[in-house]
């Protein structure tokens, strides 16, 4: 769905942005994506569970893929006084998103990280004529408040030892051989 979309956006450009992101990963397109799952016969079921995106990584060759999810979501509306010339005064809208991001072992099919941020967007005030935003307007409000939890969790997985705890998992153990 669109939501859905609005996630992947935001990562792909923290991803492709982001140094220290776009040194370690690398942002499969799509359609690429799409046409893998095709293939091998995993139904292109926007999310993607840890056994299939092992199935991925394997294909695309690589040892970790990342994925993004909607934990939460939610629109709140809430209507102030309503004037006697038919708008609605102090009309609030609030989004919150949280957001999930996993990243998975193709090799173990395991989860080795997994972390999730919120958003909050908050739009108000004035009269607004007639007793709704336009889906647009909410639409707009609810990819804002995606793409501020999409970075809040990236902005956790930078600062956390999630990296480091990827690039371990990523060095073989050095290898003990008999003296």
């Amino acid at each position: 769905g669109q939501m859905g979309g609005a996630v992947r956006n935001t990562l792909d450009t923290e991803f492709s942005e982001n140094r220290t992101l776009s040194d370690k990963f690398s942002v499969v397109e799509r359609d690429k994506l799409d046409l893998i799952m095709k293939e091998q016969g995993l139904g292109a079921s926007g999310a993607l569970d840890p056994q299939t995106a092992a199935k991925v990584g394997k294909v695309l060759g690589v040892k970790y893929i990342l994925v993004g999810g909607i934990d939460k979501f939610a629109i709140n509306n809430t209507r102030g006084a309503i004037s006697k010339f038919g708008g609605i005064g102090g009309n609030m809208v609030s989004a919150d998103a949280m957001i999930n991001i996993r990243i998975v072992d193709t090799t173990t099919a395991e989860r080795i990280v997994s972390l999730s941020g919120a958003g909050e967007v908050k739009k108000g005030g004035g009269f607004i004529k007639g007793n709704s935003l336009s889906r647009d307007a909410e639409w707009g409000i609810a990819s804002e408040a995606i793409q501020k939890a999409t970075k809040a969790t990236i902005e956790k997985m930078l600062t956390g030892d999630y990296l480091a705890r990827i690039s371990s998992a990523a060095t073989p153990a050095g290898d003990v051989r008999p003296s």
